[in-house]
């Protein structure tokens, strides 16, 4: 018993010293920047700057793949003109309201525009997903659906893209 207390001693202070790692490291690129101030939350929460939050706009909260997938595979399947998706890392075969990611945004892209925006992945196969599962997994979900796929790095700029991405919202949503 005492050395699983242990063991969990141990777990909890070396993630938070990677946790504090990872703070200070991206502190340090938004002061190299000038973009301290970006930390930093204006009263009620909100990140003060240009452009200022627009009237008409609503935030739902969706806490976990329970609430997120099923929203998220509602919003494409409504779709007129555009899906496009951004985040850190998209299976393919993920399941989404009875068919794979892959499957519903081929079908999708038979009537709209479909872009997905992806990390780039880990520089070292140390982490997943590396670079090759991350160029791999983005090209099996988007390229033979007709859509177009972009990777980024950490650092925000255009890393082996794999087709044009204008990048301009880091959300799922439809048009």
């Amino acid at each position: 018993m005492a050395g699983g207390r242990l063991l969990e001693r141990v777990d909890a202070a070396l993630g938070d010293g990677l946790e504090n790692l990872v703070v200070a490291h991206h502190r340090r690129r938004l002061l190299r920047q000038g973009w301290l101030h970006a930390l930093d939350a204006g009263p009620g929460g909100w990140a003060g700057g240009e452009p200022p939050p627009r009237r008409g706009n609503r935030v739902e909260m969706l806490i976990d793949g329970s609430e997120a997938l099923p929203a998220i595979a509602r919003a494409c399947e409504a779709a007129r003109s555009s899906v496009w998706l951004a985040g850190w890392h998209f299976t393919p075969e993920l399941r989404l309201a009875g068919s794979t990611l892959r499957e519903l945004l081929a079908e999708v892209a038979e009537r709209a525009e479909v872009r997905v925006l992806a990390w780039a992945g880990a520089p070292l196969p140390l982490f997943h997903p590396d670079r090759s599962e991350a160029t791999a997994w983005t090209a099996l979900l988007i390229l033979p659906a007709g859509g177009s796929a972009g990777m980024t790095r950490p650092r925000g700029l255009p890393a082996r893209p794999l087709g044009t991405w204008p990048v301009t919202s880091p959300f799922a949503g439809r048009r």
